[in-house]
């Protein structure tokens, strides 16, 4: 009955102490330097990203994103930046920022034959540039870090997280 219990005790004392391991890897800046090509899904919103980061090992960043919303609307980003990593948390700070409208002739067709579906994308543009270069970073928490891959929440203000996967580029996969 003892060892039960002593056994029962170990358990519950390791047991969250692996969970917040495996929650909370040990990321070293030297695992961040490098080019990383990411894919965020944000199922709520209808957006779904793709970006493609160079982390140099002097704490800048340099920045080339696709977004699509709703599988209609099509942008792209490029930008330079700082970042720097606390724990499992990527932080990365810009402001310049800048934005291009990538439609298919398809989508930009439907945009000249309807005035409301022309302004329902400029509001679309206008909310993904608005707040770009406002200063603030932009919080990436690394749950997962394996080999080349690496499992990632970008994290809003608000605290929610949208889930994303990145894969560093290597000789392998150049």
């Amino acid at each position: 009955m003892k060892i039960n219990k002593l056994y029962g005790l170990c358990l519950i004392t390791i047991f969250p102490a692996l969970a917040s391991a495996v929650e909370n890897p040990v990321v070293l800046p030297s695992d961040i330097i490098g080019e990383w090509t990411c894919q965020i899904f944000y199922p709520r919103l209808g957006v779904e990203s793709l970006d493609q980061f160079d982390f140099q090992a002097d704490g800048t960043s340099l920045g080339i994103g696709i977004i699509n919303f709703q599988k209609t609307f099509t942008y792209e980003s490029h930008h330079t930046g700082h970042w720097e990593l606390k724990g499992n948390m990527l932080s990365e700070t810009s402001t310049n920022y800048v934005f291009g409208k990538i439609h298919s002739k398809e989508t930009e067709q439907k945009l000249k034959n309807s005035p409301e579906l022309n302004e329902f994308e400029q509001k679309i543009f206008q909310t993904f540039t608005q707040n770009a270069n406002d200063g603030k970073p932009v919080n990436i928490e690394i749950t997962e870090l394996k080999g080349n891959k690496m499992r990632i929440n970008h994290v809003w203000d608000n605290q929610e997280r949208h889930a994303g996967l990145c894969v560093k580029k290597t000789k392998e996969n150049s």
